[in-house]
């Protein structure tokens, strides 16, 4: 009898805890710091902060939005940071492995040539069990403004090409391989 006491006690416990449990919220905030740097972040991030989405049932797309750290195009030259586009590669982590913290593990620019600059971002989790690389590539247009834009995603899990199920349907980037997602999709 006392066994069944136990069992009925922890089960009413365990149903108020879960009804008095906040929900979790899935909202991504977005700031400019004062030296023009934009600060994603999923609680509010200063006076400025303007929530862009809530990512609960949100598409790649919908989570994407212009494929850019920066809401307008083309961006002045000497507002183009790095750290921009591993905030927003993190984002775009949160979506794909929405159950796993990224951990940045390389961040370099090259000069593609011919005006082209490129940002690889590596990001992986606390286990390495996952590895997504982004590419970003900033094109010069003169009058010193860039299109800047992600091109490339590429998802490895345990060493091998991976397809996750948030990559599903993807609209705006062509399915270039088993893991690899490229700009533009024609």
């Amino acid at each position: 009898m006392v066994f069944k006491i136990d069992i009925i006690s922890t089960m009413l416990f365990l149903l108020v805890f879960l009804f008095l449990t906040p929900i979790v919220s899935a909202d991504i905030y977005k700031c400019i710091s004062d030296n023009g740097v934009a600060i994603f972040s999923d609680e509010p991030c200063g006076d400025n902060s303007k929530r862009i989405f809530n990512t609960v049932n949100q598409t790649f797309d919908d989570v994407i939005g212009n494929g850019s750290p920066y809401d307008e195009q083309p961006v002045d030259s000497k507002k183009v940071f790095k750290e921009d586009f591993v905030e927003h590669a993190k984002k775009i982590w949160r979506f794909i492995m929405p159950n796993t913290h990224s951990y940045m593990t390389k961040c370099e620019a090259f000069d593609g040539g011919q005006g082209i600059e490129t940002y690889r971002i590596d990001l992986t989790d606390s286990k390495k069990k996952f590895n997504v690389s982004m590419a970003y590539c900033c094109y010069y247009q003169g009058d010193g403004k860039h299109f800047v834009f992600l091109s490339s995603i590429n998802i490895i899990k345990d060493k091998k090409p991976f397809d996750p199920s948030t990559m599903v349907n993807i609209k705006n980037y062509r399915k270039a391989g088993i893991g690899v997602w490229v700009y533009p999709k024609e």
